[in-house]
């Protein structure tokens, strides 16, 4: 079996962007009052010009594409193990990220400056690998186990966390 890629899952914002076009979109099935519909000037079509086929059809896209792209949450001893590997990961990230230093526009001088750029080269460069995947950078194998845990956890920002 070949080793696939992380599933690319949708943000929180993106997943309130297609329940509110597919909610827009059954209203106009329903021939409700176009005012209320939050599509109005953002697409070049009024209700004349589409057929009811297409928008059955655009909704019904829509509503595969949240239930394919939406995590669904570990739970058990997976959530358990997949949360304390994603503790150690957000450690390994915590000690490898640029420091504020090393990326600070001052910073940009002799040595220092050369060892900043090796460090950030290296930090985008290292991979590690799950089981049954492709080699991934550690920062998308924890936004992957995190949010995988649990689907409602934001992003984590670890440039706030660097030292």
């Amino acid at each position: 079996m070949a080793d696939k890629s992380f599933p690319v899952f949708l943000t929180h914002e993106q997943v309130k962007e297609i329940k509110a076009e597919v909610e827009d979109m059954e209203r106009m099935l329903t021939g409700a009052d176009e005012n209320n519909r939050s599509d109005i000037g953002h697409f070049k079509h009024s209700a004349g010009h589409v057929t009811p086929e297409e928008v059955k059809r655009a909704i019904g896209m829509r509503k595969r594409n949240l239930r394919d792209k939406t995590p669904k949450p570990l739970t058990g001893e997976q959530a358990n193990k997949a949360y304390a590997y994603a503790q150690k990961l957000k450690k390994m990230i915590l000690e490898n990220i640029l420091t504020t230093k090393e990326s600070d526009r001052k910073y940009q001088d002799g040595n220092d400056f050369s060892r900043a750029v090796d460090h950030a080269v290296a930090w985008e460069k290292m991979r590690i690998k799950l089981p049954g995947f492709k080699a991934e950078h550690p920062r998308n194998v924890y936004d992957y186990l995190m949010r995988r845990i649990d689907p409602d956890a934001p992003r984590e920002d670890f440039e706030r966390l660097r030292k």
